[in-house]
């Protein structure tokens, strides 16, 4: 098993596999690069990290290991936050609503 998600990228679009490891309640430490951090609520449900900062992916990650209570807690809020906003139930209905709102137009 996974006590935390690390995706420490140079690039990145809007990486499906961070949301993937908010939906299980993982912890997510993620580059901030592109799309990448649009997920994150930093310091809450994990955090971004500059991209190529070594000495910041080293701190974040080192207070989530050392930290267990703080990986539940920000594991928690991540799940939370995707089944509020990311779940494909949700995704279809904003997406709906925003088409009978242009058409209502």
């Amino acid at each position: 098993t996974s006590d935390i998600f690390a995706l420490v990228s140079d690039w990145e679009g809007f990486p499906m596999s961070t949301l993937e490891a908010m939906s299980v309640g993982l912890p997510t430490v993620v580059s901030g690069v592109g799309g990448a951090a649009e997920a994150i609520d930093d310091g809450i449900t994990g955090y971004v990290i500059p991209r190529g900062d070594e000495q910041t992916l080293h701190q974040r990650l080192g207070e989530l290991v050392e930290n267990p209570e703080l990986r539940v807690k920000m594991g928690g809020r991540a799940k939370e936050l995707f089944l509020k906003k990311f779940r494909s139930e949700t995704t279809v209905d904003q997406t709906m609503a925003y088409y009978a709102e242009v058409l209502a137009r």
